[in-house]
Order: C-alpha cells, then sequence, then structure tokens
C-alpha cells in the first residue's frame, strides 16, 4: 500500500501558488545567471505571465507494482497569476470526473478512479507545477541555491547538469515543505529533468513526513507560441532509478485560452475536499 501511495504522489505535486509576482531569492549572482539563462532558453518569463490561462492535456501510466500499469487522463487549466484552477479527468471506459480548486476550496465530482481519487486540492494542480518550472522558480516565496553539478545516472549520457536545489520560504501555499533540484543543460540552458520531494499531509502513510524522491525527466519538448514545454517524459525513482511512471505525454498546451469562471462551480453532485495539505 506505501508503493502505491507513493505513486499518487509522484505524479501529482501540489504547486505552492504565488499570490504576487515578487522575484525569488538567489543564494548568488552565479546563480540568478543560471536561472535566468533557463528562463531565456524556455522563451522568456514575460510571455508566460501574460498567458490569461494554461491549459494542457496530460496522458501517463503510473506502475502499481509488477507489470501493472494504470493509465491516467488529465485535461487541465491553470489561471496564471492566481493559480485557480479546474480539471476534466477522463476514463477509459468514457465516463470523467472533474475537480476545481478556487484558491480556497476544493471539490470533486464524477466518476473518478484510479489516482483521480486523490484529494481535489492536490489534483487540481496535478501537473501543473512540474510542467511549468522553470517561469515557477520566479514565484513569491522561492529560495534558488547555489549551482552544484550533478549527472543523470539513468540516462546513458555521461553530461553533467548544473544542478539548483528549490525551496520555499514558510507560508508559501499548500506545502512550504517540498522541493526541488533542477537539472539545467550547461550548452543549452535547457531544463532536462527536476528531482522533487513533496509534503502533503493528508497523502502520507504513518508517520512518513516526505515522499520519496523521484526524478522527473524531459525527454522531448515543444516550441508553443515560443514557449518551450515538455511534451514527453518519463518519472524515475531515485533511489534505484526504476520507472514509477512511463509514456508521459503532453499536449494541447495553451498559452491563449480564457479561464472559464464557471468551471469553479461546484455541480450537484460535487463534494467539498476536507483534506489537509499539512498535520493538524
Amino acid at each position: 500500500m506505501r508503493r502505491i501511495t507513493n505513486l499518487l504522489l509522484v505524479v501529482g505535486l501540489t504547486a505552492t501558488a504565488a499570490k504576487s509576482y515578487q522575484r525569488p531569492k538567489y543564494a548568488s549572482a552565479k546563480t540568478k545567471e543560471v536561472i535566468e539563462r533557463m528562463i531565456e532558453a524556455h522563451g522568456g518569463l514575460e510571455k508566460w505571465r501574460k498567458a490569461p490561462a494554461i491549459s494542457f492535456n496530460a496522458h501517463l501510466k503510473v506502475n502499481f507494482g509488477g507489470n501493472n500499469w494504470v493509465p491516467f487522463w488529465e485535461e487541465a487549466t491553470v489561471e496564471t497569476a492566481t493559480r485557480r484552477a479546474y480539471a476534466k479527468l477522463p476514463n477509459a471506459d468514457g465516463t470523467h470526473g472533474s475537480v476545481a480548486f478556487d484558491g480556497k476550496k476544493a471539490w470533486s465530482a464524477g466518476n473518478l478512479q484510479g489516482i483521480a481519487r486523490a484529494p481535489a486540492r492536490f489534483t487540481a494542480w496535478r501537473n501543473f507545477y512540474l510542467f511549468n518550472i522553470p517561469w515557477l522558480t520566479q514565484d513569491a516565496g522561492v529560495n534558488l541555491g547555489e549551482p552544484g553539478k550533478g549527472k543523470l545516472s539513468m540516462l546513458e549520457d555521461s553530461k553533467e547538469y548544473f544542478t539548483v536545489k528549490m525551496t520555499f520560504d514558510p507560508g508559501t501555499g499548500d506545502t512550504p515543505k517540498d522541493h526541488y533540484v533542477l537539472y539545467i543543460d550547461p550548452g543549452t540552458y535547457r531544463l532536462k529533468a527536476s528531482e522533487h520531494v513533496m509534503t502533503f499531509a493528508s497523502m502520507m502513510q504513518g508517520d512518513a513526513a516526505t515522499s520519496p524522491p523521484s526524478i522527473f525527466v524531459w525527454e522531448e519538448t515543444a516550441n508553443v507560441d515560443g514557449l518551450i514545454v515538455p511534451a514527453k517524459y518519463t518519472v524515475y525513482w531515485k533511489a534505484d532509478n526504476s520507472i514509477a511512471v512511463k509514456d508521459g505525454a503532453i499536449s494541447n498546451w495553451s498559452f491563449s485560452k480564457p479561464f472559464d469562471e464557471s468551471r469553479l462551480i461546484m455541480p450537484p453532485d460535487g463534494e467539498p475536499d476536507e483534506s489537509s495539505p499539512v498535520k493538524m
């Protein structure tokens, strides 16, 4: 059971939503240079922030043990400035569920299957954070550490990447004790991978305070309106490089569609999410 819960964690991290567009805290001038070059390599910050909302479709397969690969589909939209979010979660049988988060309250409705049954507040931001990390380094409350160097042992190349640890000030978003390690290509300055550990309390088992570290590797990217975004990816467990998520694919990216306020209204069959991101 612990393995399954850990898999839910690795494919649905909780974003630490920004309340305002303030600059992050850099450990040094070198950190600032590496991060700003990464952002420019992904199309720059201004264009991303001007998007009224960010939407995408995601599909992946999660390893629930042995060769039991369980699919997950998502059609998500997140308002760029506020991080309010809604998502449709289709199922293989033609049914679907829905979730939404208005910044204070979250709800779920419909036929939620598999990992879609995770808390709605958790699911509404599912994948958004991982897919948009280059720009989210600029959120208020973000701390970016001194650049180091590291290799991605699950890849066949022997390349040494810049590594930058990303942490959060207390009180930032839902789970300020989350952290990430960014792996940035020293030649292109594009993000190649991100190691992540999250701390959404209601998703933890027993006395565990964090999820085990996993590494999200960008295999292919796409250019959408001048912004470089992930198109295919794999997620590995850091401990042994085994695959936790395969066939990760992101399509139908949009940085121009308006945010639909009506999708935040809970339907008659909806259920409020009473989960807690922190231990009470």
